[in-house]
C-alpha cells in the first residue's frame, strides 16, 4: 500500500469510503441489468418455444400483466386483432405484431 503524509491521511480514507461506495453502487446496478436481461431473455426463450405465432388476450394480459384498457389501447395504437366475427369475445393476436408495436413505442 501506498504509504501517503499525514497532511493526506483524512483526504486518502474520505476517497477509498467514496470508492467503496460508488464499488457497491456498480455493481447494484450490474446485478440489476443482469437479471432484467436474464429475465428478457426468458421470456423471449417462452414465446420461441411456441407452435404457433399467436397469442390470445388472456394470455397477453396474463403474461405482460396487462389490462384489458391498455390492449384496448394498443389496438387504437395500431394492434390488429384477429376475431373470427363480429362480437366475438375471443380476441388474438399475431405475437410479432405485439411486439413491433411495443418496440415502435419504446422509449
Amino acid at each position: 500500500m501506498t504509504r501517503f503524509p499525514n497532511c493526506w491521511k483524512g483526504r486518502v480514507d474520505s476517497m477509498r469510503i467514496l470508492s467503496d461506495d460508488l464499488e457497491r453502487e456498480i455493481k447494484q446496478q450490474a446485478r440489476k441489468a443482469i437479471m432484467e436481461t436474464a429475465e428478457e431473455l426468458k421470456q423471449l426463450a417462452d414465446l420461441s418455444n411456441r407452435r404457433l405465432p399467436f397469442i390470445t388476450r388472456q394470455q397477453l394480459l396474463k403474461e405482460l400483466g396487462l389490462s384489458y384498457k391498455f390492449t384496448d389501447k394498443m389496438e387504437r395504437h395500431g394492434l390488429e386483432p384477429i376475431r373470427l366475427e363480429p362480437g366475438d369475445r375471443t380476441v388474438i393476436y399475431r405475437i410479432d405484431s405485439v411486439i413491433k408495436l411495443l418496440d415502435s413505442k419504446a422509449i
